[in-house]
């Protein structure tokens, strides 16, 4: 009945999202929540009109002279509703609150053409072509090419195989 905002994003964090690649991410998020909304909060006062309250403060907020983009604060909604429901699951709260999210449209708006891909492989530094090249040809994302090693890449058959533990989404 007691338990804090701020004392439950340290125990989510420690222990349900310790394991989660997020888990930077995640404390970022918690640090914002707590700023906005008061870490002595109790978690079982947080009401919709808090998520709202949320919403409206980070949106008149800049990062690097820039405003807080829906997905951004998203993504702290999302770590609070999954802090509430683990702390209903494990009988912290009675009842998660309504959490309203953004809908951003996140479609990316186009690829490189043909010609922007050769201009970009002609100025760019040697060392980097490849990388280009093999984030044009595959759609991997910069940290799965990152963090590529040798015994994923299938030199004569052509194929990079990934593990589903080194994709975004877990595929």
């Amino acid at each position: 009945q007691n338990m804090t905002l701020a004392r439950w994003g340290d125990i989510y964090l420690s222990t349900y999202a310790k394991e989660k690649k997020s888990v930077e991410d995640d404390a970022r998020h918690i640090q914002h929540l707590c700023r906005i909304l008061g870490g002595n909060l109790l978690l079982s006062q947080i009401t919709r009109a808090h998520t709202e309250q949320f919403k409206q403060t980070r949106k008149t907020e800049l990062h690097r002279d820039k405003p807080i983009s829906e997905t951004t604060i998203d993504r702290s909604l999302e770590v609070l509703r999954h802090m509430l429901r683990i702390a209903e699951e494990e009988g912290v709260i009675v009842a998660v609150p309504k959490v309203k999210m953004y809908k951003p449209n996140n479609a990316r708006e186009r690829a490189l053409n043909g010609e922007e891909y050769a201009r970009l492989l002609a100025a760019a530094s040697p060392h980097l072509r490849h990388i280009i090249v093999c984030a044009y040809e595959t759609g991997m994302r910069r940290g799965e090419i990152q963090s590529l090693t040798w015994n994923k890449v299938d030199v004569k058959a052509g194929l990079i195989r990934l593990e589903s533990a080194d994709t975004k989404t877990g595929e």
